[in-house]
């Protein structure tokens, strides 16, 4: 080999090594970025010219924000025109899969790339392919499991069924410590301090709130689930389990829910309960049309006193904040009325070492236009269900991911 290969061999040696020591130092600034701004459960691979990378929020209020301010960490930092994959994580279960060039996220959030041509360049999917395959086995960094919130709830209810008052109101602080200890399982402890209530004998006492043991999971094709045990809100408790499919095109959804439930009361320092021999069921349908950001839903159900109907609604997502209406049609009753979810102050909470205090995301409430306090009742089995929390329509967070204002 003449001296003049030798030299090219060496030139080409040379350069192929700053570019991979390069490309690790951006991998490392990657990590470092993410895991300063609070994601938890973080892998990170490099395969096949595609950068693929698991990550889970707890510091964002709002998911759509998460993984836009995570992709441009990643994309401000890549040294490499790579593709990427960002696996969504929910308590560690894989939730969603964003696709997206790193070229065209930083054309697109430096106003160089236009909204329709940059949807057609996004994917925004519940279905992970074989990308969940290829990371899985990775150890996580800065895991969940563990850690653990003091999150603390205000609660407000009124009635109007007086004609000599206008409202009778509820207004009670109600602070929960939630736990992951394993993919996919959460522990809620709640205690419900009262403030002002007009609403009822028991609600003047200090009393449990949620007092839940749940796990999630997540089958092949698509099929969410939640199984929980414990005290819920309605005076219920018991078990419950929630199953969900969106189908393949995801505009369209199937939910299923029963549970097996007894009823549950403290006051006075005691708790009276009955047998565990109420079951209710809820079954329905759900539709999201992109172009407005309108959820709609149907389905039928069993309720809390064995009670049946049909109901439906039509919600609109306005960034993190929703606003419908619903009605029921019952056996005993009928009913309807308008429900709100709005953002809590603070976008964005601390990181966690091993715990955090913190105020809820979201805030939920839900106005009937009749006055029936009987029938037509179902119970929640978690202390931050709301329509922003639920709402996992691709179509909705890539709407909301291209609207979003850098």
């Amino acid at each position: 080999m003449n001296r003049e290969k030798r030299l090219k061999i060496l030139l080409v040696a040379l350069l192929v090594g700053n570019l991979n020591q390069a490309f690790a130092q951006s991998i490392e600034k990657i990590r470092q970025e993410l895991f300063q701004s609070g994601f938890e459960n973080l892998r990170l691979i490099r395969t096949e010219g595609k950068l693929i990378l698991c990550l889970e929020n707890i510091s964002y209020r709002w998911q759509v924000l998460a993984i836009a301010e995570s992709l441009d960490k990643i994309t401000i930092s890549l040294s490499e025109p790579d593709n990427l994959e960002v696996i969504i994580l929910e308590k560690g279960i894989p939730k969603l899969l964003i696709r997206v060039s790193a070229e065209d996220w930083r054309s697109f959030r430096n106003g160089n790339l236009p909204d329709q041509d940059f949807s057609s360049r996004l994917s925004v999917s519940s279905s992970l392919g074989d990308t969940w395959e290829k990371i899985k086995l990775i150890e996580a960094e800065n895991r969940s499991a563990g850690k653990f919130d003091i999150i603390v709830y205000p609660q407000f209810a009124f009635k109007n069924t007086l004609l000599k008052k206008l409202y009778e109101v509820q207004v009670n602080v109600a602070p929960a410590i939630e736990l992951s200890l394993w993919k996919g399982m959460n522990f809620t402890g709640q205690v419900i301090f009262p403030i002002i209530n007009e609403l009822g004998y028991e609600g003047g006492f200090i009393r449990p709130g949620y007092v839940t043991l749940s796990q999630e999971f997540r089958l092949p094709h698509q099929w969410f689930g939640r199984a929980t045990l414990g005290n819920f809100n309605e005076t219920r408790y018991g078990a419950n389990f929630s199953l969900k499919h969106p189908f393949q095109n995801e505009k369209w959804s199937f939910e299923l829910n029963a549970g097996l439930t007894g009823s549950s009361h403290f006051f006075d320092n005691k708790w009276t309960k009955s047998n565990l021999n109420t079951v209710t069921w809820s079954s329905s349908i759900s539709y999201f049309y992109p172009h407005f950001n309108l959820e709609f839903k149907a389905g039928a159900a069993q309720y809390i006193y064995n009670d049946l109907g049909l109901f439906t609604s039509c919600t609109r997502y306005f960034g993190e904040t929703a606003f419908g209406f619903y009605a029921m049609l019952g056996e005993k009753n009928t009913n309807g009325g308008f429900h709100l979810t709005i953002p809590f102050p603070i976008k964005k909470r601390g990181s966690r070492k091993v715990f955090r205090l913190s105020i809820p995301e979201h805030y939920e409430m839900s106005y009937d236009a009749g006055t029936e306090f009987f029938y037509g009742q179902s119970f929640r089995t978690r202390p931050d269900q709301n329509r922003i929390n639920d709402n996992n329509f691709p179509g909705y967070l890539k709407n909301e991911l291209i609207h979003l204002k850098k």
